[in-house]
């Protein structure tokens, strides 16, 4: 008697569009991103329902990029969401203040300047290699993390933005 073999692991992308066949089976909009000569990695945007104040955070997720070889055993997913604001350069010092305040008090994630120069905040959930987070735990990674970015929202846009008369 043979044994069955087992499944070949899921590519990043096939784990992208995994998920995004969650997300679509919700009626939340979706737009898949394949790598390519100008985008690195494979990414999955997520177009969210506006929270209280009307913000509707866009969310991205991502494989975080790993050199060949160092992670055998987990992988990693990052969500990202960023802040509909362009930070005043005057206003740098306080908003890096407001972040460093505002971080710890978060439930999912962390804020801070990414490398375009745009607010944001980011979680990197990690899971065993070879498997797709399942469809509860995305929802409700999503959730949480929904929740986190809207958390400080109109604090972080009002403390970034130019005009603070």
């Amino acid at each position: 008697m043979s044994t069955p073999e087992e499944a070949a692991p899921l590519t990043p992308l096939e784990e992208l569009k995994r998920i995004q066949g969650y997300l679509d089976g919700l009626a939340i909009p979706t737009n898949l991103l394949e790598r390519s000569d100008e985008l690195a990695v494979d990414a999955l945007l997520v177009r969210l329902p506006p929270d209280r104040d009307g913000w509707s955070p866009e969310v991205s997720f991502l494989h975080v990029p790993v050199q060949e070889g160092q992670l055998q055993h987990i992988r990693l997913l990052q969500l990202a969401a960023p802040y509909p604001v362009v930070v005043d350069p005057e206003r740098l010092p306080a908003v890096h203040a407001l972040l460093i305040e505002l971080s710890p008090q978060l439930p999912l994630g962390q804020l801070g300047i990414n490398p375009a120069g745009q607010i944001q905040c980011r979680h990197v959930h990690a899971y065993p290699a070879g498997t797709v987070p399942q469809r509860e735990v995305v929802l409700e990674l999503l959730q949480l993390f929904a929740y986190s970015a809207s958390l400080f929202a109109g604090r972080i846009v009002e403390t970034a933005a130019a005009d603070q008369g």
